[in-house]
């Protein structure tokens, strides 16, 4: 990274936006099986000449963190999008203002195949007066 910033110090221009978006693509490439870790490890191990960069832990990690979990719940891993969330809270509790974050958290979860992942909208059950002429007890 210090050659790449060396190279182009663009990289470093707008508060690191370039790079920092450069780093989050290599963490969503399709090989890399943790992609919140794989980020959590580059931002661990900045050069010094990359504190622009490091500044942005939290708001570049809490980003990633949503999209994981925005991205499990469209795919129906309620519990995994709820994992990604918590991570999120714990780098900028303030997505807890977002509705879509509060909108997965209170989701309902369904237990299917005992993972707990499966997602299944919620029902709404309502009691109705018995019509006339039956009742509950079996008698009429």
């Amino acid at each position: 990274m210090r050659e790449a910033i060396h190279l182009n110090p663009e990289l470093c221009a707008d508060d690191a936006e370039p790079l920092a978006r450069l780093v989050a693509g290599w963490a969503n490439y399709p090989k890399t099986t943790e992609p919140l870790l794989f980020l959590e490890r580059v931002y661990q191990n900045l050069p010094e000449e990359l504190d622009v960069l490091r500044r942005r832990r939290k708001r570049d990690l809490a980003q990633e963190a949503l999209q994981l979990a925005f991205g499990s719940y469209q795919r129906g891993d309620v519990a995994k999008a709820r994992s990604y969330l918590w991570r999120a809270v714990s780098y900028r509790p303030q997505v807890l203002l977002n509705r879509g974050v509060m909108s997965i958290i209170l989701h309902p979860g369904v237990r299917g195949s005992g993972t707990g992942t499966e997602a299944k909208p919620l029902t709404i059950l309502t009691r109705t007066a018995p019509r006339e002429g039956t009742s509950c007890g079996g008698e009429s």
